[in-house]
């Protein structure tokens, strides 16, 4: 797993407008330092807060951006000291009318309860045709989650004589969670409310409008299948290190504590007890079916790529290859706004 040498007041304050400290596991895993270290570290962190930064940072937290910019304003930089508590670091004047996430963690650790309640489902993951990896990213793994929160997944599959199987793995995978209500996307509802709006029917339109948020807002806990890869995409080199992608970077891999073997990397996982999910024949033997059947019907899956070109090639939030298929809202904002590193996009295999 990718490790980073981030500065420590950088990560403070990404972590800080998602209200949530960074815990010292955390910060260690992003910065190498250790808790006797931050004191020496933090000292001179009176300028660490940069207000701009944080629109890039939280994108789901534009208002509270604005409202942090109206309500400091005329504070100087002294205020934004960062304070160690309870084995969290942060900076206070960001919770402006705000709980920050340390203040309710004894009741209740919101991301590992919205990952023990999805287990049984992601553990069925692992027998749908050609996958071969499960990833956690972002706020369930950074334990960021709030109870509007879903589960985003990076999921990893393996070619068939050399032939990318991204859109086999994420058709049947999509299905899954449309039948267990799971999907974060309401697929058929978006589209009809495309359509409506596309030939007037405005009453239409609003109706679909409203059964669209109304899924979005549900309280049933949902998947966002954010990222698909081909096995061959090393996702240790797919996204140059920025503070924006933490989430990203923290990523942790779903295995069965079966699969354990010596030259496993042990570390920044979630086992799966064999015990609770012991192996499935028959699901394996499904899966192997499922695989011919899906590799006879090949050109019939790679309509996906049609379907995307035709509804969201203008997106800037979503880019499909032959061997990605990437729809995390996290890679970009507006276009004019697109986070760089020097010359190049935040993602390497975009530019």
């Amino acid at each position: 797993m990718l490790k980073n040498s981030f500065d420590l007041n950088q990560i403070v304050y990404s972590f800080t407008p998602r209200q949530s400290g960074v815990s010292f596991i955390w910060a260690y895993h992003f910065t190498g330092l250790f808790p006797s270290q931050f004191e020496q570290v933090i000292i001179n962190s009176k300028f660490a807060f940069n207000p701009d930064f944080e629109k890039l940072s939280s994108g789901k937290t534009f208002d509270l951006y604005a409202h942090i910019l109206e309500k400091t304003k005329n504070h100087k930089a002294l205020n934004w000291d960062i304070l160690i508590d309870n084995g969290v670091l942060y900076q206070p004047i960001s919770f402006v009318h705000a709980n920050p996430a340390w203040a309710t963690v004894a009741k209740s650790n919101i991301s590992f309860d919205n990952i023990y309640q999805v287990q049984n489902e992601i553990a069925n993951i692992f027998y749908f045709p050609f996958v071969t990896k499960v990833f956690l990213a972002y706020s369930a793994v950074l334990d960021q989650s709030n109870t509007n929160s879903d589960i985003d997944l990076i999921i990893v599959s393996k070619p068939f004589l050399g032939l990318s199987t991204t859109v086999i793995s994420r058709f049947w995978l999509k299905i899954y969670f449309k039948i267990t209500r799971r999907d974060v996307h309401p697929f058929l509802i978006h589209y009809l409310w495309v359509l409506a709006g596309k030939i007037g029917l405005k009453s239409a339109e609003k109706s679909m409008a409203k059964l669209y948020y109304r899924h979005k807002n549900s309280d049933r806990l949902k998947f966002d299948l954010g990222l698909i890869v081909d096995q061959k995409i090393d996702l240790d080199t797919y996204i140059a290190p920025n503070l924006g992608l933490l989430g990203f970077l923290a990523r942790r891999q779903v295995i069965l504590e079966s699969a354990l073997n010596p030259n496993l990397n042990l570390g920044n996982n979630i086992f799966l007890n064999s015990h609770k999910y012991p192996k499935s024949y028959f699901k394996t033997a499904l899966k192997i079916v499922f695989e011919i059947f899906s590799m006879l019907l090949y050109p019939v899956f790679l309509l996906q790529y049609l379907w995307f070109w035709l509804f969201n090639r203008q997106n800037i939030n979503q880019f499909v290859s032959y061997k990605i298929w990437h729809a995390f809202t996290k890679v970009g904002f507006e276009k004019s706004k697109i986070f760089r590193l020097d010359t190049k996009t935040i993602y390497t295999y975009h530019s």
